[in-house]
């Protein structure tokens, strides 16, 4: 068995398969060893039918196929072991060019990591981002806390704007009642910007009895289709008006919220909270920061393959992340008014750009000499087996394998970004 590879371009390559003469006899022979029990002569049992009965009862050319894919395969994982340069990052296209008694030649195009300079990534000064939380931060965030919390009672004044009222309502577009569109005793709090556009406003004003005709206009991206764009009318039973009552800012309130000895106690632990917050994302921004620059520095030119890669994996990302949601692709690119075809071509900026940062930091970890020791990964499953009650070895028995994977790359990320500290300038 020969092969050759040719350079198609920076990152295309085409190995040239070529099985002759006996080497290619004796891949049949291969093929016949590995497949004869899959067929059936009168006469013989199973897997005992000699190669020539087989041949001549399913034709010639029977054990061909998979001797290709034997010859294939054998080659491929040959040129992977030896080639350290030759680096694919897309599925082999296969085709037979030639194929007779006599041998066969076959063509493997694929697309490879491509070739560049790494850029220029120690010396580099960037702006640290700084942390903030304001006063006003602290206080809508305690207010966000005491409307979660809050309880209702009946009042017997005209609604307004933060009292919640409870109502029937029947929707109608062109005088005939719509789908989804009809209700009893929804609780609907004014102001709250639920409901479509303007309709939350007309009930304003209104006492407990009373029958309101609400107009209002669906806007043009609504999620149901067949409303979308669509005037409609809906009328309403306003059956009764509630007011909103928020907890008193004491004592007794920061007790049910952390067993707090004050409110004053209680409103330093949500500062706290909301400082580490605002402190782990300005951490992130001047990591993003660094990392920008420094991929600035390097020219990749991109296969096509790769940047399909990634969007492949933006969508499915986006996928399991609307599965939680109960949404599929489908019916989130319906709400949003377009197709998952569109919406995936949106994304080939974004993926150009993670593409173009994973290579760039993947040749860093390279040029760096990083590594996960096993002293890196004890040290935090330690950490998560004390978390579940269990000793390390307890806990080892118990994590999958895709779990260990995330783990190794979550402490080598860590690593990197440590080096590029120490390798850069970060500045306030």
């Amino acid at each position: 068995m020969k092969y050759e590879i040719k350079n198609l371009d920076k990152s295309k390559r085409l190995i040239t398969l070529t099985c002759k003469g006996d080497a290619w006899v004796k891949a049949i022979k291969d093929s016949y060893n590995k497949t004869k029990g899959e067929y059936k002569v009168q006469g013989f049992r199973a897997g005992h039918v000699p190669q020539a009965v087989i041949e001549k009862n399913y034709g010639k050319i029977v054990f061909w196929d998979e001797a290709i894919n034997m010859l294939i395969n054998a080659c491929y994982r040959e040129i992977l072991e030896s080639d350290k340069t030759f680096d694919p990052i897309s599925q082999p296209v296969v085709e037979v060019t030639e194929m007779d008694e006599g041998g066969v030649t076959v063509t493997i195009e694929v697309v490879c990591m491509p070739e560049f300079k790494l850029g220029n990534y120690k010396g580099i000064t960037v702006k640290r981002v700084k942390a903030n939380v304001s006063e006003k931060e602290i206080d809508d965030e305690i207010e966000r806390g005491r409307n979660h919390n809050a309880t209702s009672k009946e009042v017997k004044r005209e609604s307004k704007m933060g009292d919640i009222v409870t109502i029937d309502f029947e929707g109608y577009i062109n005088n005939v009642k719509f789908d989804g569109g009809t209700a009893s005793d929804h609780k609907l709090e004014l102001g709250s910007g639920n409901f479509v556009p303007g309709f939350e406003e007309q009930l304003v004003g209104k006492k407990a009895g009373a029958d309101v005709t609400v107009n209002v206009t669906f806007p043009k991206d609504y999620g149901a289709e067949a409303l979308a764009g669509k005037d409609a009318m809906f009328k309403c039973k306003v059956k009764l008006v509630s007011e909103k009552v928020l907890p008193a800012k004491d004592a007794e309130y920061a007790k049910k919220m952390g067993e707090f000895k004050s409110f004053d106690e209680y409103r330093e632990d949500v500062r706290a909270q909301l400082v580490k917050v605002s402190g782990d994302d300005a951490k992130a921004k001047t990591d993003n920061a660094l990392i920008d620059s420094i991929v600035k520095a390097t020219e990749i030119e991109l296969p096509e393959a790769l940047i399909s890669d990634q969007q492949d994996a933006i969508m499915k990302d986006l996928e399991y992340k609307l599965q939680y949601q109960g949404l599929d692709l489908e019916g989130y690119a319906k709400y949003m008014n377009t197709t998952v075809e569109d919406m995936r071509a949106g994304k080939k900026e974004e993926a150009k750009a993670i593409a173009k940062t994973k290579l760039v930091l993947e040749a860093i970890v390279k040029a760096e000499a990083l590594r996960v020791s096993e002293e890196d990964m004890n040290a935090k499953l330690s950490d998560y087996a004390k978390m579940s009650n269990k000793t390390l070895e307890e806990y080892k028995k118990i994590i999958k394998p895709r779990q260990l994977d995330y783990l190794a790359n979550d402490i080598l990320m860590n690593k990197l970004i440590n080096k590029l500290y120490e390798l850069n300038k970060v500045v306030d």
